[in-house]
């Protein structure tokens, strides 16, 4: 909220060139976090549709090996 505050009172203001460098660092910084949350996400939800007994795509059963072997994929993956 006091960012934005001051944001609000500088928004004519030119920021120097240190200021410029950080904004550019952080906001670079924000994507790389926002990239790897949806990646993390993103390998969640594979997780909880590979995981049941069936298939949720089609319904076809998977035996125990299947789903370790895919729940330990996707462990290393999450790890990573």
């Amino acid at each position: 909220m006091k960012a934005q505050e001051a944001m609000a009172r500088r928004q004519g203001a030119q920021p120097g060139p240190k200021a410029q460098a950080l904004l550019t660092t952080r906001q670079g910084e924000v994507r790389r976090w926002e990239e790897a949350r949806n990646i993390y996400r993103g390998l969640l939800e594979t997780l909880s549709l590979t995981l049941p007994p069936f298939r949720i795509s089609d319904s076809v059963p998977q035996t125990s090996a299947q789903v370790e072997s895919q729940r330990q994929a996707l462990g290393e993956a999450i790890t990573t």
